[in-house]
């Protein structure tokens, strides 16, 4: 949350130059002004292609505070840096300024474009840099978690194994000895014999 916080700050700050830089060229530091027959100055086709730079870095400002990504906000913030370095090479490079370098456009203008282009960049630099580093930071921390992670499940699946105990052997038991028991044997008492018919006669 704190590396968001800090990028949209950067952010802030990137859009407020760019706007200063348009806004700055339209007045206090606005290159020559026209002829006395109506006609522009050399200048101010180097003025107004800086303005059109400078409106695109104002877009590219606020894309770096509303995106979330961090891999999108450094893109943003590595693009911002070659445009606001066009800024530098546009008046008086790749579009000709005044013939006299004591005219506006020489001693004002292009003094405060140089400079203020020159922030953008180190701006830009500073957050494509410290994006670098948070990243870094993140994936380091990402992989320690998950390293601890992976060392807590392993615990965890020891922890719930149970040990397997071999079951306890009972003592064998001795057969129980049959006691043989004594029957008592008595003699059979005879029964009287009746006598026959013949002893009786």
């Amino acid at each position: 949350m704190r590396k968001y916080k800090i990028a949209n700050l950067v952010g802030l700050v990137l859009l407020v130059v760019s706007i200063i830089q348009v806004l700055g060229l339209k007045t206090f530091f606005a290159g020559c002004s026209k002829r006395d027959n109506g006609s522009w100055m050399n200048c101010r086709w180097a003025t107004q292609a800086v303005i059109g730079v400078s409106l695109l870095l104002i877009v590219m400002a606020v894309m770096l505070i509303l995106v979330r990504s961090t891999n999108t906000k450094k893109g943003i913030a590595l693009a911002m840096i070659p445009t606001a370095l066009l800024n530098i090479l546009l008046p008086g490079y790749l579009i000709p300024l005044c013939t006299s370098t004591s005219m506006r456009c020489h001693t004002t203008m292009l003094p405060a474009v140089r400079i203020l282009s020159l922030i953008i960049a180190g701006i830009a630099l500073v957050e494509v840099l410290g994006l670098l580093f948070a990243g870094r930071r993140e994936r380091k921390q990402m992989e320690a978690a998950m390293e601890a992670g992976t060392h807590a499940d392993e615990a965890l699946e020891q922890a719930e194994v149970p040990a397997i105990e071999e079951p306890a052997q009972e003592p064998e038991k001795e057969p129980a000895r049959e006691i043989p028991q004594e029957t008592s044997q008595e003699p059979a008492e005879e029964s009287p014999k009746e006598p026959s018919a013949g002893q009786e006669a």
